[in-house]
């Protein structure tokens, strides 16, 4: 059996287990560094920034997906919800999880005020048909949004110069 709750402190190594699995799938393999655990750990666990709900195979007794969100503000809609990763592991996906796990942030992000979520999705994700499911919008495509990083060297350099 399937249970949705939310992550706590005893799930951080089969979070990070699930997340490097995510990492070698999208073949995302983070420059200088990568992921600091015990960050991720403090932000999952004890931050009013985020949240995170799991998947636990119950009978299995462990992790098989996870959704990962952070809070923002936009200013012309109010608190929103950033749904920064969602993963299910492959031998458990087409079974409803996925969808109880958006579910389940859903209701998380309406008891805590926010009015709408948002993610990013690459152009030719397999996910895109599953997200559309719920009503999800593509804003390139209907308003021109365009995403912009500036990256973590990038911000050293602005930041060195200003120096």
């Amino acid at each position: 059996m399937i249970r949705i709750r939310e992550a706590n402190s005893s799930d951080v190594v089969s979070l990070q287990n699930l997340i490097q699995e995510w990492i070698v799938t999208r073949k995302l393999f983070p420059s200088k560094g990568g992921v600091d655990f015990d960050d991720l750990k403090k932000f999952v666990c004890g931050s009013n920034q985020c949240f995170c709900v799991v998947a636990e195979d119950e009978d299995e007794k462990n992790l098989v997906g996870y959704a990962l969100c952070t809070f923002n503000y936009a200013v012309w809609l109010g608190k929103s919800i950033m749904l920064e990763n969602i993963y299910v592991k492959k031998n458990y996906r087409l079974k409803g999880i996925g969808k109880r796990l958006i579910s389940s942030v859903l209701k998380h992000s309406l008891a805590k005020g926010c009015r709408n979520l948002n993610f990013y999705t690459e152009e030719e994700d397999e996910c895109k048909p599953f997200f559309a499911k719920f009503g999800a919008e593509d804003r390139t495509v209907t308003e021109g949004w365009l995403v912009y990083t500036l990256p973590h060297e990038s911000i050293l350099s602005i930041v060195d110069r200003q120096n």
